[in-house]
């Protein structure tokens, strides 16, 4: 969607306790490391926040980058 061109991308899926489940996305792009973070009581749901976190920093690097 920005034309990142990401290198490696980790997801990390856990589950802290009977009701929270946790997901971390770290993605490596030229030097850079974003990272990401959510819990709820749902994979789903930490998924779909965890992806949308990821888009802002995404968003923000591209613009530094094409200079806007």
């Amino acid at each position: 969607k920005f034309n990142i061109e990401l290198s490696r991308c980790h997801v990390i899926l856990s589950k802290e306790n009977s009701s929270e489940e946790s997901v971390e996305i770290v993605a490596h792009f030229k030097g850079h490391v974003f990272v990401a973070h959510d819990n709820s009581s749902i994979f789903e749901k930490s998924v779909a926040n965890s992806v949308a976190k990821l888009s802002i920093q995404l968003k923000k690097q591209h613009d530094k980058i094409i200079g806007h």
